[in-house]
């Protein structure tokens, strides 16, 4: 069908479907006489380009949902920044709500310079620091601990060192690493597998002793299967690798952990169960201090 035919089905002007093609989002075919020709797929396309359009997502991020494998996994991560947009706005209504009844200026000020440093701030800009949904995943995994107000100098000192860290990713981050992340979560629901995580972590926290006793032999078999050349060498071997290239080079121990303990008490209390835990899995396990004490 002729381009004009294409645009009506699909509510596009001629520029736009242009656009689109320009950025490689479809490619139709050519007729002899030079006039692209557009085809039923075509059509479907420019209708899920400008049904993603029309929710916000912008043309580099609509090519990346376009080749996912889960469309609706790779969406998830848009779902959950629209989420925050939401919680934003609400908290500006309060606010304007709270003036309109009583026109106390300062105290709104006070409130609205908080928002301006607070937990949505850095769950957004995490979110989409990294590719794919491991930006979504390690969101979600922090910003669990980001509810407390940022209203202390050395607390905004650590935010915004956080925030400088994160506008700083795609200077550490490799093509081979953001393909490799990517791929790893393309085709799982980050939210999920979070919640999975975060179920089994806090049962290995709630009693580390007990856990290492009733895991002991499955947790010797996969430490035997780390060690070897078949897992080095697997897409997962070599993507662990990758990511443990990428904290020592980005800071990310250094800079990203150690503020946000700062920013969050509840997160402090965290690591400081996890340290405890990993002293127990290591006296139990010394084996294992080679492979993850790198």
């Amino acid at each position: 069908m002729l381009l004009k035919v294409a645009c009506a089905r699909s509510g596009l002007t001629k520029k736009a479907v242009h656009y689109y093609e320009s950025r490689g989002l479809l490619a139709p075919g050519v007729q002899s006489n030079g006039y692209r020709d557009y085809s039923e797929e075509d059509v479907a396309r420019l209708r899920e380009i400008a049904t993603l359009r029309r929710l916000g997502i912008g043309v580099e991020q609509i090519g990346s949902i376009l080749k996912s494998a889960n469309k609706g996994a790779a969406l998830e991560k848009y779902r959950y920044l629209s989420q925050l947009k939401m919680e934003r706005l609400q908290t500006v209504h309060d606010c304007l709500s709270a003036l309109a009844r009583n026109y106390d200026v300062e105290r709104i000020f006070d409130r609205l310079q908080c928002v301006e440093m607070d937990e949505y701030t850095l769950r957004e800009r995490m979110a989409l620091a990294f590719p794919g949904n491991y930006g979504l995943f390690l969101s979600l995994h922090f910003g669990r601990f980001l509810n407390e107000p940022v209203d202390t100098p050395e607390k905004r000192a650590a935010f915004r060192a956080v925030i400088g860290y994160l506008d700083e990713m795609e200077l550490y981050l490799s093509p081979e690493l953001e393909e490799g992340l990517r791929q790893a979560l393309e085709a799982q629901d980050a939210a999920a597998l979070q919640a999975r995580n975060q179920a089994a972590m806090e049962d290995v926290l709630e009693d580390p002793q007990r856990y290492l006793e009733a895991q002991q032999e499955q947790i010797r078999q996969y430490l035997e299967f780390k060690r070897s050349e078949a897992y080095r060498n697997s897409p997962a071997g070599m993507l662990e690798q990758m990511l443990l290239d990428f904290q020592r080079r980005s800071g990310y121990q250094e800079v990203l952990l150690k503020n946000l303990k700062v920013l969050s008490c509840a997160y402090r209390d965290y690591t400081e169960r996890l340290q405890r835990a990993n002293a127990a899995f290591y006296k139990r396990f010394p084996e294992a201090q080679s492979l993850y004490q790198k």
